[in-house]
């Protein structure tokens, strides 16, 4: 059995007497890098094509064979041999990951990875290219590295600049970025204030975005610190009955009268909970 079997066993020709056609297994479980060059040979294909589009402008096109084994999503995009992408779609990213992947099948050496070593602006490019097509598992490592760099502290303004352009393709990253300067705003550590409120003049959807992540910061410190208003009485009413309950107890504890020793239910659970043992005999 080929990896072409197992991949493409539902474009097998027509089964014969006595044997069986395979099912093709899902592409989430198929990464060409880790196949041969002989296998990898068989997604070549310079007739059979898939144009693929940013609304009505051709941007390139991919061998079919290689675009079935690498889309999760191919089903869905794939209409009438044709993909096409939100008019909206940076073209540089598509063109790279397809370029990518055309060259791995035609490289005869064990292929690399995409190189981590691009702009975050490129990254994120083809990382949302991939997204769109149903590529992500060749770029998870770009990915990871830009989530990785945006942790670890303020972003450089070209870094920021990328983040916004791409913003509504990756939300998450875009989230880390508000939460972590809206922080540092509401804690005075924003390095130059003058030149980082310009900028926020000039991207606004960053500037709101801040404001109403602060905002919601306000409003739940505001919530916790009524609910602790609250609070204190009702742990200051706790306190008092239990202060009352154990001098009841320890009176009760050294009286000599049967009837007078009697703990009442209240009492007994007290004792229970602060001693950890039974009460005194008789009481």
């Amino acid at each position: 059995m080929t990896v072409w079997d197992t991949v493409f066993g539902d474009l097998k020709e027509p089964k014969k007497a006595g044997r069986k056609i395979l099912s093709a297994i899902p592409v989430k479980d198929i990464d060409i890098l880790s196949w041969s060059y002989g296998d990898r040979q068989k997604l070549v294909s310079k007739g059979n094509r898939i144009r693929i589009f940013a609304g009505d402008v051709l941007i390139t096109d991919i061998s079919r064979p290689l675009f079935r084994a690498t889309s999760e999503i191919a089903a869905v995009i794939l209409r009438n041999g044709d993909v096409k992408l939100p008019d909206d779609t940076d073209i540089g990213g598509v063109i790279q990951i397809v370029n990518h992947l055309e060259a791995v099948i035609k490289f005869k050496h064990k292929p690399n990875q995409l190189s981590k070593n691009m702009t975050m602006l490129e990254s994120l490019s083809i990382c949302a290219a991939a997204n769109l097509l149903g590529m992500s598992r060749y770029v998870d490592h770009i990915y990871k590295r830009c989530e990785a760099l945006l942790r670890k502290g303020l972003p450089t303004y070209e870094n920021l600049d990328a983040i916004i352009a791409f913003s509504k393709h990756h939300e998450r990253l875009f989230s880390i970025v508000v939460n972590d300067l809206a922080v540092h705003v509401r804690d005075d550590t924003i390095p130059d204030v003058e030149e980082f409120n310009a900028y926020l003049m000039l991207n606004p959807i960053l500037d709101a975005t801040i404001k109403e992540v602060n905002e919601k910061y306000a409003t739940n410190l505001l919530r916790q610190a009524e609910r602790e208003e609250r609070r204190i009485p009702f742990w200051d009413e706790k306190k008092a009955k239990a202060a009352t309950l154990e001098i009841s107890c320890q009176k009760k504890a050294l009286e000599t009268i049967p009837k007078d020793r009697k703990f009442t239910s209240e009492e007994r659970m007290h004792w229970l909970r602060t001693k950890g043992k039974q009460p005194p005999k008789g009481c």
